[in-house]
Formats: C-alpha cells, sequence, structure tokens
C-alpha cells in the first residue's frame, strides 16, 4: 500500500497527524510519499494559512517526522 500526502504550508493538512494515524493503524511495510508540491491558485490568495508554497523547513520537517515514526 502506498499513502501520499501532499504537505501543505502552515500544517493545515495535518501532516503529523496523518502520518501518526498511518503508524499506528497500517501495516509497517506501508509505503509513504510526502508531496512538496502545492501550489497555490485562484482562491487559495484569499486564505492566508494557504496562500503560499510550503517552506523548505516545513518539508523537512514532515520527512522528519515520519522518519522517527518509522524506527
Amino acid at each position: 500500500m502506498m499513502i501520499r500526502h501532499l504537505v501543505m504550508p502552515n500544517n493545515v493538512g495535518g501532516t503529523k497527524e496523518v502520518i501518526e494515524w498511518a503508524a499506528e493503524n497500517l501495516p509497517k511495510d506501508t509505503y509513504f510519499n510526502l508531496m512538496s508540491q502545492y501550489t497555490p491558485i485562484y482562491k487559495a490568495f484569499d486564505y492566508h494559512e494557504i496562500s503560499r508554497r510550503i517552506t523548505r523547513k516545513e518539508y523537512a520537517e514532515a520527512v522528519n517526522w515520519a522518519q522517527k515514526r518509522r524506527a
């Protein structure tokens, strides 16, 4: 099984919670793909929380969190 999760700015996608849930409820051989390509378009600019791309720091934090849960 593979889970694809789009990392969103300001953690509005609940990345840590999704990783936690997957680690506790899915088989250990589940693949996890953290995607960094979120691009705000159209009305996304009307919402401060999602009006920008994610930062390298936000993506690195998501990857680090996933790696810690894998161990």
